[in-house]
This record gives C-alpha cells, sequence and structure tokens, in this order.
C-alpha cells in the first residue's frame, strides 16, 4: 500500500522534510484514498469529476515523490517504487474512467472503482 511505503520512508526524513513534504504527500495519499472509497454510490457524472480531481491530485503527488528525491530525502530505489505505484494508481484511474465512459454511454449507473 502507497501510504504505508511512504510513512516507511518518511521516519528517515529529517524533522523539517518530515513536516513539510512528508506530512503534505501523505495528506495527498490519504486523500485519493478517502475520495475512491466514498465514491460507490455517487452518480456517474459525479465520479468523472471526481476521477478528473483525483487525477490532479496524482499529478501534484507524483511532483511531491520527485522533490522529495531531489531533496535526497528518498534514495533512488525507493522513489522508482513510489512512483511506480502512483503510475498505477493513474492506470486504474484511467481503466475506472474508461468504464464510467462506456457506462454512461450505455446508459447505466451501477459503476463502482476498480
Amino acid at each position: 500500500m502507497l501510504l504505508i511505503r511512504w510513512h516507511n520512508c518518511v521516519r528517515t526524513f529529517p524533522k523539517f522534510e518530515r513536516h513539510t513534504i512528508g506530512a503534505e504527500t501523505a495528506e495527498i495519499i490519504s486523500y485519493l484514498m478517502h475520495q475512491m472509497a466514498v465514491s460507490n454510490g455517487r452518480p456517474i457524472n459525479d465520479k468523472l469529476l471526481l476521477i478528473a480531481e483525483l487525477d490532479r491530485q496524482l499529478k501534484l503527488l507524483r511532483i511531491n515523490f520527485l522533490m522529495a528525491f531531489d531533496l535526497k530525502t528518498v534514495n533512488k530505489t525507493q522513489y522508482i517504487s513510489l512512483d511506480e505505484s502512483a503510475k498505477e494508481l493513474g492506470r486504474m484511474l484511467g481503466g475506472w474512467q474508461k468504464l464510467l465512459i462506456e457506462k454512461l454511454k450505455a446508459g447505466k449507473e451501477d459503476v463502482s472503482p476498480a
């Protein structure tokens, strides 16, 4: 899980980075998880808007991972692992978006996140 992986990295951060980029990035990850979990039961159009917002947050998350790498608070192996997890989440969101668009075109409303 991405949040646990991030938490394990943050434990080794210097104090300032732990409370700035570490905390901000953890908030973004928590937000992504929360929004995906509570999306069930929403209309398809709302879910599509949510996916657009989650995509923006995911881009911000990847920027934070890169910033942590540039600040040398995560090593190359950790950065690659975190970034791959973020890419996988992006692929999942893209698949969910594609499914929602197909269901919207077909006139169905019962679509849950992947």
